[in-house]
């Protein structure tokens, strides 16, 4: 990665916060692209060249790739509403912001692309999910990533972009401040405040940002096309999860357990199997659990 220029979309979210760090660090020049602001960004004080555009905008999107030249690209934008009734709009836009960026790269030298997938793709099937388990989304999220996913096989095998598909599943870590649910229960047990949860039995395979962003890197530094799972290959209950971060915390957080009815649509076990990436890639996940719990929140705490 070194001297080499990485562009990032997506740039000031979680992933590519934790992402352009390690970049940085291994001295590559990075290219931020996304439509939120710079300035007041979790990537404002990071050495970034940086562009804000949508990336709906076709043209643009040339225009940066263009003057920018990058060596390889990680795309990480996406809209990750899930609003079943925004169906439509989130599909078409998740999928033309990916078409509008591999169209940019067709005549380009580039070394390396690699589009960040999602295990959501995997939905309602019997786990551990393969990279080969059918596709079986229940959100517009998970269906747009399918369809993004059919698009890197497509570009890869017709027009030989050199695409490799990362597949995350629940990804948890420093800097996420959406209201998922490990930054979510975190920020109640730190302010001691009562949760109301499902009955916590089902399952989920968390994976630690920072083994994420190894795996990253790995992809870019790989000659390998296709799809990839990045997991534990692990499931945990959710109500292990939960008690596991009030005892971090040292909270005294009352948790109702089954206030809440389980979401529409999820099943009670989801966890997949990262055997393909250990064997083809080199990666395991290196961080417990409990380590990357301790880690988020220790970040929380000096951020709130």
């Amino acid at each position: 990665m070194k001297n080499s220029k990485v562009l990032v979309t997506g740039a000031t979210g979680f992933i590519a916060y934790n992402l352009i760090k390690e970049l940085i660090s291994l001295g590559a020049e990075v290219i931020g692209l996304d439509i939120v602001p710079f300035i007041g960004s979790r990537i404002e004080k990071l050495d970034v060249e940086f562009f804000q555009l949508d990336l709906l905008n076709e043209e643009k999107v040339r225009e940066v790739i263009n003057k920018t030249a990058p060596d390889y690209v990680v795309h990480l934008a996406a809209s990750i509403e899930r609003d079943p009734k925004l169906i439509g709009a989130i599909v078409k836009n998740n999928f033309e912001m990916s078409l509008n960026v591999f169209n940019a790269l067709l005549d380009k030298p580039i070394k390396k692309i690699v589009s960040i997938g999602s295990a959501d793709v995997y939905g309602n099937n019997a786990p551990p999910f393969t990279e080969e388990t059918k596709p079986m989304p229940t959100s517009a999220y998970g269906l747009s990533k399918v369809l993004i996913s059919e698009l890197c096989s497509l570009y890869s095998r017709i027009h030989a972009l050199p695409i490799i598909e990362i597949r995350p599943f629940l990804v948890y870590g420093q800097g996420q401040t959406n209201n998922q649910f490990i930054p979510y229960f975190i920020k109640e047990c730190l302010k001691g405040n009562e949760v109301d949860l499902t009955p916590g039995d089902q399952t989920k395979d968390f994976v630690y940002v920072g083994d994420l962003i190894n795996a990253i890197i790995l992809a870019l530094e790989s000659d390998k096309t296709g799809v990839y799972n990045v997991c534990s290959g692990k499931e945990v209950k959710i109500k292990d999860v939960s008690s596991l971060i009030k005892e971090l915390c040292k909270s005294n957080s009352n948790i109702n357990f089954g206030a809440r009815p389980y979401r529409k649509g999820d099943g009670m076990h989801f966890f997949g199997s990262n055997e393909k990436i250990k064997r083809e890639l080199g990666w395991i996940p290196k961080t417990s659990l409990s380590e990357g719990l301790k880690i988020a929140i220790a970040w929380q705490k000096a951020n709130s």
